[in-house]
């Protein structure tokens, strides 16, 4: 897997780089300007890996302080900061950042739990592959330790643009998404993912000895509307370290930065790239319906409602 280090003057656009530290290495960022650009850059991707496997893309609102982490094991930052930087040199010596700790093996044998027990009873639900309902569950709010990821530009580039805020009532999250103020950044991961062999049983499921693949639009039907509308892919490594699911840093191909004023220009706010396209209501996606009537937090669980949900997920509730 090769990391892009050398974008700056591949393009007619002035490429503006930074850097920031991760535990994998120090990872250059580009300021990109124009979606010509941006297209070049996802392509110089896939291009100088094209032996190697394939490339995709992932939207965040953050760098997350140089960490790559699925939502089941994200930690607190307990001080320290670790920004973007102007010189390469500078970011290997920059990072300041302490994060909380977390007992690994206890949250994957809780998380195992409270699924198992979550699913127990349901009518739709009982019986279904691990590697195609826990990458579903999180696409409707559930947290595990797959990321996700997509083959789409316009998606990728929506979920970069985007924010969202939260409150716990009910016994459920409640969701409400908005588009980021317009001097601020969004950032689009090239992800790299060698998964390209497929499941001989189960369509949509792609394993390399290092990694797993769903492509929830081959892996569940399109009753579940939500992962066919976002284009939705899920990875996650194959290790039976849990400590190895903590970050995903070295599967980074290169990051684009680009200024969310431009990129909602290029991608628009309607129709098929609105938040009701992305996340249809349940009136539309009967599989969100069946979920939000059947996927209950354990009623034996120890832990007060918010403070699971915090841990866990829960289906969430989507404001438009």
């Amino acid at each position: 897997m090769e990391l892009i280090t050398d974008f700056e003057g591949r393009t007619s656009d002035k490429v503006e780089v930074e850097y920031i530290s991760t535990i994998s290495g120090v990872i250059p960022v580009y300021s990109i300007k124009s979606y010509h650009s941006l297209t070049q850059f996802i392509g110089y991707g896939k291009y100088i890996n094209n032996r190697w496997g394939n490339v995709y893309l992932r939207g965040q609102t953050s760098l997350y302080n140089g960490y790559l982490s699925p939502s089941l094991l994200r930690r607190k930052i307990i001080s320290g900061e670790n920004q973007l930087v102007k010189e390469k040199a500078e970011a290997a010596t920059s990072n300041t950042v302490k994060f909380s700790n977390i007992n690994i093996n206890h949250r994957f044998s809780e998380y195992k739990h409270q699924i198992n027990e979550s699913l127990n009873g349901t009518r739709h639900f009982t019986g279904w592959n691990k590697d195609i309902i826990e990458p579903l569950l999180q696409h409707y709010g559930i947290k595990t330790h797959w990321i996700d990821i997509v083959d789409n530009i316009w998606v990728a580039l929506w979920f970069a643009l985007h924010k969202t805020t939260s409150t716990i009532a009910d016994g459920r999250e409640y969701i409400h998404m908005f588009e980021n103020d317009d001097d601020e950044y969004g950032y689009v991961f090239l992800i790299g993912c060698d998964a390209q062999d497929k499941n001989p049983y189960q369509a949509g499921i792609y394993r390399s000895p290092s990694t797993i693949m769903v492509d929830l639009r081959k892996a569940v039907p399109s009753f579940f509307l939500r992962p066919h509308a976002q284009h939705a892919l899920m990875l996650r490594k194959r290790s039976d370290k849990y400590e190895n699911f903590m970050d995903y840093t070295d599967r980074i191909i290169g990051i684009a930065k680009i200024r969310v004023k431009d990129g909602l220009k290029w991608i628009g706010q309607t129709g098929l790239l609105s938040v009701q396209s992305l996340f249809p209501p349940p009136y539309y996606d009967a599989g969100y319906a069946n979920l939000l009537n059947e996927y209950k937090k354990p009623s034996n669980n120890q832990i007060n409602t918010v403070d699971y949900i915090k841990l866990f997920g829960s289906i969430q509730d989507i404001s438009y």
